[in-house]
Order: structure tokens, then C-alpha cells, then sequence
């Protein structure tokens, strides 16, 4: 059911039975936890797949891939942040790398994109910046690390683009977002700053570089303003002198000489250093060329009487790498050269796609290129240069390669069978992560608008040719397709835990199948033998036949060096053949069915470590022949002193620049006032902080001081990345949960994704995966309605009981202390209570209390989280015969209780059934009607009711086009017009073919009208998405005590197979004391229909014309209800 809760509402709910946190979907009996369990899950009959080889990433481990910063080593040597390897490399005096430390990741010792190195060699030190994970890594210089740290002063975040150390060991820090140069001491301790951004002297406008000078002062590259500024040393800001210097990017310092270099690009297109000697003035140059050709220069270092240059992506012959020069000749004394483009190996496996010659297709993230593999890894040929996230191979071996970054536009390349681009366009084209293709059609998924496009061969032609969808898809579908070799898609369907099978040319479902309990297909491919592969959201990997039979699942093991697996994306190849890229080990892992299936080993069944109690009965036991009997469930499970549930949460705190101020400072407090609240002695907390950067604070710990000290520290910048918000706290919770411990996530944020589509795809799509692998999810909304999408983050956290609306900064400590409480009493999760019907009852349709979903005849509680005290649920029947009979075939309730699958059977009540008393005829009273009486009704109540919420709902699609729409639109303006803005709201929502929340509800009724006249018109009449966009609007933001209105037009009849969805919606509506109105425009209108979802037949109006629904519309103005009528 869809209802609406205040605030006070929700956490009395909360600290009643926790009922308002409910539908954490079950993930079924043996359901994998964060921490690996077994690999062997499942086996159909037929084939089973082993592992047969890793291909590992293999770049060349001697060589530099987008180096940025240098700096001079002890021994002669130099250290080079290695940004595409996510490490830092010691290179010798002969261009030898002699040594690297760091990996890819955000814990101790792991780097994501390091920009610069700061080398302190009398204290053993390396300072590393590392700007993927927004800090400042320490290492000693033999690479262990040492600690980090990630905030600045009191008053500013800390974004280091930068490192510098000076001769008395201090660091400076350039922390480019706000134009500030950072000292702090060499443990970390925030000494002082200066510094902001524009163009005056002292002030810093895209600053790339710093350096240290023997005495003390501090020089910056001052990129935009084509300058190097000098500082003083007393950390004044006193700038003491300025060297002009055009698109100057790299700075660096020879203390023994006191000679500035600058790496610059000035005037001509290729990379300078220009030597500048202690009074400022110029003593040489070295410009990039022949035979020395080091543009674009990336970084600069100078140190063991050499000039240390780093190039590249973007040089002239392609090679990268780092460049030494004798002082003070200039001469090129060594060199680490390596053209990536030439290599065979890849770094970062992101899609992979097999084509008709059984090659495997890779697309990698690290190289940003394209490349094809023989079956057995043998390198065959690079493709193409350019950034993508998904590959697909047409049949005549075509390449098709999609990029949908965070920012920015989505692109879409052809290539030929060969390798050259054909074209790339600019596109609406992909959100989710499939790309499949015919010799003449392009499919591509678009999840964040519930429908497959399809696209023809044409360059100029961005928009599709066709659509695809299936009936009431889920928020975001589809995740992922491939075509078959019977040329039908399979399409993963995410939420709606399926694998769709449509016929591409007609756009119907043909198939399909289920993918497992509580779980759901995030990628999804097809074997050239027709196998069809699916990762699903826990991790697992499924083969099945064609026709969805399960031949065999699994959970794939580490791959060497790695501590779990993480796969991201399947191929399916010829014979069984399966190629999937690991994400933990930056792997492709092959599989072939050639196994031997075998029968799984019998696992003891395991003592639950707690006592579960429940009664069911049936109320009255005698009844007459169709009279309803009220049947109550309860359910209790109290865990033995010891054994109560453990919780490895973390906190995901949005601290984007929309952050800033009170909002910051109130959810800082509310998070401590949550950490206050746990029993630390059980429970750990960790920390994730995000803008379009997202920072692991503090990893998890049960020391409560660190995590509030860690919150206080905490500050805004950036724009905001829910997803690798997301995705970052999921993988700190496989690599550091505890065995047996609950994850939770508790997401806060006051905004949306930076971008819509791919963004709102994927924190979707990974709220999905978090739940099936176990995790508990809730979401919080800050601040302006028209800021935070509700409906996103109730996706997001899997039910909107679990997302928590703050209007204002200080209703935050209150929902996070009822969190708190609430997470620490949790008894059970995945709660599930399945009550089959026996054959002689009949469900009476919405008895069920709390609201139940009707699987054929069977009613399905989804609890969730089972709380302290228990849960009771309710449901009346009436009987069909006489007699005594059972209500109930069979009644089990399942559950999650340390990281295992429990289930508790109920007995089955009986009650005697006599024949029914016969009626006494009586005289049937006259049909009630309702008289319009323009303004009176409302007239009454105006001075006592707090105001209605009213929403109204307008069919858009094509029909509506012209005379029809504009008559609409007007009307409605009229309405408007007529409520009362001191204490009405009114909101708008328009659908066709989809929803589309036009405007929240708002008093700023001008706003509302704005909306109106700038709705756009779409094809197909889905009234139940319509509907469903208007309740969840009233759900998230309706206010207590008001009346809660629909009002919806439409000139139609609904969009076949919908009919039954809308009826159910309009129940609910009914049920939830929602007062529906309809309005049905022409002749072609199913009035019927509209009068059967309107409150009573009293509340649909017709309209024959476009003429007749201004009237219309003032009349249900002057008879909106007064609360509680």
C-alpha cells in the first residue's frame, strides 16, 4: 500500500515495531553473505563450468601510463606518480623502474589516480597525493605505508592537486578547488592556509603545481592566470614576487642553485621549460621537439644534478613516460618510454563482448581503448582510441563502442570490422550497460527511461527508430541485452528479478525467466551455442539453456592475488566457453563447460542461535457461510545472550558544495548523535564522504571517538556521485565485514546525480545489488523537494519505509537517533511470511494488515527486518462450504539470522461454517448523489482544515496533441486559480507511454501554472504510471492531517495489460484515504473504466468536448474535502 507519513509519524513507527522499515527483499535459503561463502551454489543437470585460466592485467610492469607528478629520490633517483597504474614508480638514473608501491583501492596502502609525489628523503618519507581518493597517502620510501590524511583547516575542504615538501620537513598542499595552498607538519596536523580563487594578486585560478624553495617560500603555478607566484615563508599569503609565464602547468625548484624551472606551453602548441635563475630572469629554454619530443609535459622535477620530465597521453609519437636532463646543459641523459596503444596487454578489463570469429573484445578503462583477443589470449590487434564502458560485436564483426561518463555527453562509435571509425555521434542512446547489434539495427539500453532503443546504421540520426518495452517494468530496466544466435534479446531485467526474452522485431515477450529469490541480473549475455550467462546482483554467476532451464550457478573465486572476486561484465563465447572480467583483480577469467556435474554435498542444517515464536488464530471459530473470519499471525525471534545480531555499518554522508553551511553542520551532528546511540561493543562504523569524489573517512572500527572525530572533520566541495558512494561502501564491506555481521548502508544526501541516466542507473542499480548480498539500505533526503528525488532513493534503499525525508537540517538528528535504535534491536532481517490459502476460503481483497502482495492464492508479507517485540499481521476470508475447514494450506515464516536462512512453519487453524440465515427482504434505499455546489462545501471549512494536497495527473500523449491539450491545460490553470495558496499545494504530473513528475507539491501556485504550459506530449496512455507518480508524490510530501487529491484526465483507454495494475492502484489510493478524481475527454474515452478509479461514480466527470472541462474542473475545485472527510 502507498501511504503517506510525517515525520513524527515515521519514527513513531520506527520505535513502535519498526514496521515503517520494512521490505528488505529475502534473498533465499543459502544466500551468499559480504564475506564469501561457498562457491558452489547450484547444479541443474547437464554441464558445469570450472575455471580453465586467468588472464591477468599486464601492462608493462616497467613501464609509465599517464605519469603526472615527479620528484627526486635519494640514490639518483626519481619518483613518479604513475596515475594509469595507480602507483607510484622509482625510476633510476638509467630509466630503469626499479620499484613501485601502491594498488588500485581506497584502503591503507592503495591508491586511485595519484597526481603528484613529494619526496622527503632525511626523514623516509614519500607524500603522495592521492586524487582519486581525495588525500594526501604517506609513504616510507621503500613503500609502506604510513597513515593519510584528507582534511585541511576548519573552513574548507580538501581537494590536493599538489604536493611540496619543505627543508624543514612541513608539506604544502595545493588544494586546487578552492585556489589555497595547505601547511601542514609531516604527521599530518593542519598548521595554516592561505589563498582563493581569482585573478588578483595572492589569488589562484586553476592552479596545477607547487614548490618549495630552499628558503622556505612556497611557489605556484598559477595555470589560468599565466603566472608562477612566490609566497613568503611566515604563511601570510604575502606574495613577494610574480614570474609571468603563459599556460604555465609544472613548477619545480634546484635549492643548491636556487633556479626556477617551468614547464609551460606558452605561444607555440608544444611543451617549454623555460630556467629562470635566482633574480627572476631568464637563463634558457628547452622546448620539446626533435629529438626530444616530451609534449605535453605532464610534470616536472629537478634533483641529483638532473631535469626530470614527464609526458603523457597526447605525445606526438604516442610514447609516455619520463624524460632526465644533465644540469645545467639540458642534455637528454635517460629515458622510460613506452607507447601504450602498441602494447598487447590491457589494465583495466571494464566490457567484453565475443564477435563471430570467437575473438574476445575488450574495452579498457585504464588505456581507454578497444582491443581483440584470439580465444586463447593471444593478442590479435587494437581497435580503436577513445573512452567506452560497454562493447558490442555485430555479426559481420562490426564494433559498437558506448561512453556514458558522469559528466559530459554519451557517445556512440561504429567501427569497422577492421578498426576504423566509421562514425561517433553525440547520443541519447545508453543508460544501463548493453549495446547489441543486426547487420542494420542497433540496440541499446535506456534503463533510466524503461525502454530498449532502437537506432539504424545512420551517422546523422540521433534519435531511435524504435522503442522497446515489456509491461509495468521496474524503476530502471533494462540493465543489460545481448541477441541470441536465434535473434531474439535477452534482456536483464534488474529489479523485476528476471531475464526477458522479446522478439526484436515486434517488440513482444516471448520468454523469460526468473533469476532466484530476492535476486536480479545486472549483465546478461549469449553464447554462440545459445547458453545464456547472467551475473546477478549477488555476485553469482548462472548458465541456462534458451529456454531458461538452470544448468549450473556459482560464485566465482579470487582470482591469484586477489582477496574476493568482484565480476563486472560476462561473454559468452563458442562450446561453453565464458569470459568474465573481475573488477577486484582487473582480470578476464575464462570458463568452459567440460566439467563433470556433481551432486552438492548435504550441509548439516545449522542450530539457530535463536528462539523463534508465533501463533496463528482464527477469529471466530464458528461463523455462517459468508461471514469473514479475521486470521491473526504473530511472529517473535529472541536471540540468546551473545548472539544478537552484529552490524558493520556505514555512514555515506553527501558532502557536495549544496552542503555547505547548516546542512553540513546538522548532519555531522546527527551522525554523531547515531554513533552515540549503538552498542559499540557489537556494532562497527565506517565512513564515506562524497561530492563527484568519493573518500573512505574511516574504515570500519567500533572506537567511537575516531568516527565522531573523523565526522567533525568532514567538508564540502564538488558536485554529487551517489553511485560510487555506493559502490565504495560496498567494497569496504566485502574486504573489511565481519563473518556473521549485518551490513548496513545509511545513505544522507540533499541532491540528485549530477547528470540524469547513467548516474540514476547505477546507484539503482547498485542499491539492487546490495541487497541481494545481504545489506540493509536507507536513504535520506535534505532540504528542498526540488533538490532530492524521493523516488530515486526510495529505489535506492528498497522500499519507501526506508527513506526518511528531511525538509529542514534539523529534522536529521531525530531520524538518525530512531535509526540508531532501530538498526541495534534488529533480531532477524529478510523477514517473510508466506500464508498459502486453503481451497475452501477466499481472501477478502485489501484486509490485509500490514499490506500484503496476493501471489495466486497465496498472501506474501515482506517484513524485512524483524525489530524487538516481535510483528503481528492480519487477513480475513470467508468461507465457500459448510463444514469444518482449514483456513490454510500452509503458513511459514523465513528469515535471516547470523548470515543463515531460517524458517518457522504455523499450525493451521480451523472454524465450523453453518448454513446462512435467511435474508429478510427490506426496501432498497435510493442511489446517493451528489449535488455540486459551487464553493460552498469548501466555504464551510475553510477556517478549520490545514489545507488540501492535490495532485494533478494529465494524459499527454498523442491523441491529447493540439485543441485538446491546450483545453487541458487551461482548465487546469483554472482549478488553480480557484484553491486557496495560503493553504492548498498542488503539484503535477503528465504521462503517456511513462510518468513525469512535471512539479512537487508547492503553495507557489504561478510555478505550477509555468509547468503546465511547458508539458510535453509522448505516445501511449500508461494511466497506472500516471497514477502510481501522483501517489508516491502524495506519499513522499503530503502533510498530516490535510486532504489528499487526485485529479486525472485522459481522452483514452489504457495501454493494454495495465488495466488490472491501475485498478490495484486505485485501491490503494482509496485505502490510503486518497480522494480520486477522473475526468474522461471524447468520444474514445473507456468511461467506464475512469468510473471505476474515481473515489465513487459520483467523482468522474465527462467532458465531450474540450469546451467542458473548464467547468469540470471548477466544480471538483469548489467540492474538495475537508481533512478527515
Amino acid at each position: 500500500m502507498l501511504s503517506r507519513r510525517t515525520l513524527p509519524d515515521r519514527l513513531a513507527a520506527l520505535a513502535a515495531i519498526g514496521a515503517s522499515l520494512t521490505v528488505l527483499a529475502a534473498v533465499g535459503s543459502g544466500a551468499p553473505a559480504m564475506h564469501a561463502p561457498p562457491a558452489a551454489l547450484a547444479q541443474g543437470g547437464g554441464r558445469a563450468w570450472v575455471r580453465t585460466a586467468v588472464w591477468p592485467a599486464s601492462y608493462d610492469a616497467g613501464a609509465l601510463l599517464q605519469p603526472g607528478g615527479v620528484d627526486a629520490g635519494p640514490g639518483g633517483t626519481f619518483f613518479v606518480a604513475d596515475r594509469g597504474h595507480d602507483r607510484v614508480a622509482v625510476v633510476d638514473a638509467a630509466g630503469t623502474v626499479v620499484r613501485t608501491f601502491g594498488v588500485r583501492g581506497v584502503g591503507p596502502g592503495q591508491l586511485i589516480g595519484p597526481s603528484d609525489v613529494a619526496v622527503d628523503a632525511a626523514r623516509d618519507r614519500a607524500y603522495v597525493v592521492d586524487r582519486g581518493n581525495k588525500r594526501i597517502a604517506v609513504f616510507t620510501l621503500a613503500g609502506a605505508p604510513v597513515r593519510t590524511w584528507q582534511h585541511a583547516g576548519p573552513d574548507h575542504g580538501l581537494v590536493p592537486q599538489a604536493v611540496a615538501v619543505a627543508p624543514s620537513g612541513d608539506v604544502y598542499v595545493l588544494n586546487a578547488a578552492w585556489g589555497r595552498v595547505e601547511h601542514f607538519s609531516p604527521e599530518g596536523v593542519w598548521r595554516a592556509g592561505w589563498g582563493d580563487t581569482g585573478s588578483g594578486r595572492g589569488r589562484l585560478q586553476g592552479p596545477e603545481d607547487l614548490a618549495v624553495d630552499a628558503g622556505g617560500r612556497v611557489l605556484v603555478a598559477d595555470t589560468n592566470n599565466d603566472r608562477i607566484q612566490v609566497f613568503g615563508a611566515l604563511d601570510t599569503g604575502n606574495v613577494e614576487s610574480i614570474i609571468p609565464l603563459r599556460d604555465v602547468a609544472g613548477v619545480a625548484v634546484d635549492r643548491a642553485t636556487g633556479r626556477v624551472y617551468g614547464l609551460h606551453f606558452g605561444a607555440a602548441p608544444r611543451a617549454t621549460v623555460t630556467v629562470f635563475g635566482p633574480s627572476g630572469a631568464v637563463e634558457t629554454t628547452l622546448a620539446s621537439g626533435a629529438p626530444d619530443p616530451f609534449a605535453p609535459g605532464a610534470g616536472i622535477g629537478v634533483g641529483n644534478g638532473r631535469l626530470a620530465i614527464t609526458t603523457a597521453e597526447g605525445a606526438p609519437d604516442g610514447r609516455q613516460g619520463l624524460r632526465q636532463h644533465a644540469l645545467p646543459g639540458l642534455a637528454p641523459a635517460a629515458a622510460t618510454l613506452a607507447n601504450p596503444n602498441g602494447h598487447a596487454g590491457f589494465v583495466r578489463p571494464l566490457a567484453l563482448d565475443v564477435g563471430p570469429d570467437h575473438s574476445m573484445y575488450l574495452v579498457d578503462g585504464g588505456l581507454r581503448l578497444a582491443r581483440r583477443y584470439a580465444p586463447d589470449g593471444a593478442f590479435r590487434e587494437r581497435l580503436d582510441n577513445g573512452a567506452g564502458t560497454e562493447i558490442g560485436v555485430g555479426p559481420s564483426g562490426e564494433v559498437f563502442v558506448a561512453d556514458t561518463p558522469l559528466l559530459g555527453d554519451v557517445r556512440l562509435r561504429r567501427l569497422s570490422a577492421a578498426g576504423a571509425r566509421m562514425w561517433d555521434k553525440v547520443c541519447d542512446c545508453l543508460s544501463g550497460s548493453g549495446v547489441a547489434a543486426t547487420d542494420n539495427r542497433i540496440y541499446a539500453t535506456n534503463a533510466f527511461r524503461r525502454r530498449i532503443d532502437v537506432f539504424d546504421m545512420a551517422e546523422s540520426r540521433r534519435e531511435p527508430v524504435a522503442q522497446l518495452t515489456i509491461p509495468d517494468p521496474p524503476y530502471v530496466w533494462p540493465l543489460d541485452l545481448d541477441l541470441g544466435p536465434d535473434g531474439r534479446l535477452y534482456v536483464a531485467g534488474g529489479a523485476n528479478g528476471r531475464i526477458d526474452v522479446l522478439d526484436p522485431a515486434g517488440g513482444t515477450v516471448v520468454g523469460g525467466w526468473s533469476v532466484g529469490e530476492g535476486n536480479g541480473a545486472e549483465r546478461v549475455s549469449v553464447g554462440a551455442d545459445g547458453t545464456v550467462y547472467a551475473l546477478r546482483f549477488d555476485g553469482t554467476i548462472a548458465a541456462y539453456t534458451p529456454e531458461g532451464a538452470l544448468e549450473q550457478a556459482w560464485r566465482p573465486d579470487p582470482a591469484p592475488g586477489a582477496q574476493v572476486a568482484a565480476p563486472r561484465d560476462l561473454a559468452g563465447g563458442p562450446a561453453g566457453r565464458l569470459y568474465v572480467a573481475d573488477a577486484a583483480s582487473d582480470a578476464v577469467v575464462v570458463y568452459d563447460a567440460g566439467g563433470v556435474p556433481q551432486t552438492p554435498t548435504p550441509t548439516a542444517t545449522p542450530q539457530t542461535p535463536c528462539t523463534t515464536t508465533g501463533t496463528k488464530t482464527a477469529s471466530p471459530t464458528r461463523v455462517a457461510l459468508g461471514d469473514p473470519v479475521t486470521i491473526e499471525l504473530t511472529l517473535n525471534i529472541a536471540c540468546r545472550p551473545g548472539s544478537e545480531p552484529r552490524a558493520d555499518i556505514v555512514l555515506i554522508l553527501d558532502r557536495s558544495n549544496s552542503m555547505a553551511g547548516d546542512k553540513l553542520t546538522r548532519a555531522r551532528s546527527a551522525a554523531r548523535s547515531f554513533v552515540q546511540g549503538l552498542d559499540l561493543a557489537r556494532h562497527r562504523v565506517a565512513v564515506v564522504s562524497f561530492s563527484d569524489l568519493v573518500t573512505l573517512e574511516q574504515p570500519l572500527t567500533g572506537d567511537g571517538a575516531a568516527v565522531q572525530a573523523t565526522l567533525d572533520a568532514i567538508r564540502h566541495d564538488g558536485r554529487t556521485d551517489i553511485a560510487s558512494a555506493l559502490d565504495v561502501a560496498l567494497r569496504h564491506l566485502a574486504d573489511a565485514g565481519r563473518p556473521g555481521a549485518l551490513p548496513v548502508l545509511l545513505l544522507m544526501t540533499d541532491g540528485k546525480p549530477s547528470r540524469e541516466g547513467q548516474p540514476y542507473v547505477d546507484a539503482v542499480r547498485l542499491g539492487e545489488r546490495a541487497r541481494a548480498r545481504g545489506a540493509l539500505t536507507y536513504a535520506i533526503g535534505l532540504g528542498d523537494p526540488n533538490d532530492v528525488d524521493g523516488a530515486l532513493l526510495t529505489e535506492i534503499a528498497g522500499a519507501a519505509s526506508r527513506y526518511f525525508y528531511a525538509p529542514r537540517p534539523e529534522d536529521l538528528d531525530p531520524i538518525y537517533r530512531q535509526l540508531s535504535q532501530t538498526i541495534g534491536g534488529v533480531a532477524a532481517t529478510n523477514v517473510e511470511v508466506a500464508d498459502e490459502l486453503g481451497p475452501d476460503v477466499d481472501y477478502v481483497p485489501g484486509s490485509a494488515v500490514p499490506p500484503a502482495e496476493l501471489r495466486g492464492r497465496t498472501l506474501v508479507w515482506t517484513v524485512g527486518e524483524l525489530p524487538a517485540g516481535g510483528v503481528r499481521l492480519r487477513l480475513q476470508v470467508t468461507p465457500r462450504r459448510t463444514g469444518r475447514l482449514p483456513t490454510n494450506t500452509e503458513a511459514v515464516a523465513r528469515y535471516t539470522a547470523d548470515n543463515t536462512r531460517f524458517a518457522y512453519t504455523y499450525p493451521i487453524p480451523e472454524i465450523v461454517v453453518g448454513a446462512a440465515p435467511t435474508a429478510t427482504p427490506t426496501r432498497r434505499p435510493p442511489e446517493p448523489t451528489v449535488a455540486y455546489l459551487p464553493f460552498l462545501g469548501r466555504n464551510l471549512c475553510k477556517d478549520t482544515r490545514l489545507g488540501a494536497d492535490i495532485l494533478l495527473v494529465i494524459d499527454t500523449s498523442s491523441s491529447m496533441s493540439g485543441p485538446k491539450l491546450t483545453a487541458a491545460v487551461l482548465a487546469a490553470q483554472t482549478f488553480i486559480d480557484q484553491v486557496d495558496a495560503r493553504r492548498d499545494r498542488v503539484g503535477l504530473v503528465s504521462f503517456a507511454a511513462d510518468a513525469r513528475r512535471e512539479y512537487v507539491l508547492t503553495s507557489d501556485l504561478p510555478a505550477v501554472g509555468r509547468a503546465l504550459g511547458a508539458m510535453q506530449g509522448g505516445v501511449g496512455t500508461r494511466i497506472d504510471r500516471g497514477l502510481e507518480e501522483a501517489l508516491l508524490e502524495l506519499q513522499r510530501r503530503g502533510r498530516a492531517g490535510s486532504p489528499r487529491v487526485i485529479v486525472l484526465l485522459s481522452d483514452g483507454v489504457p495501454a493494454g495489460g495495465s488495466e488490472d495494475r491501475t485498478r490495484r492502484l486505485a485501491f490503494e489510493a482509496r485505502t490510503s484515504a486518497v480522494t480520486v478524481f477522473t475526468i474522461g475527454l471524447g468520444a474514445d474515452v473507456d468511461g467506464a473504466f475512469l468510473r471505476e478509479l474515481a473515489r465513487t461514480p459520483a467523482h468522474y466527470a465527462f467532458a465531450p468536448g474540450p469546451g467542458d472541462l473548464t467547468a469540470i474542473y471548477r466544480r471538483i475545485a469548489a467540492s474538495l474535502p475537508c481533512p478527515g472527510g
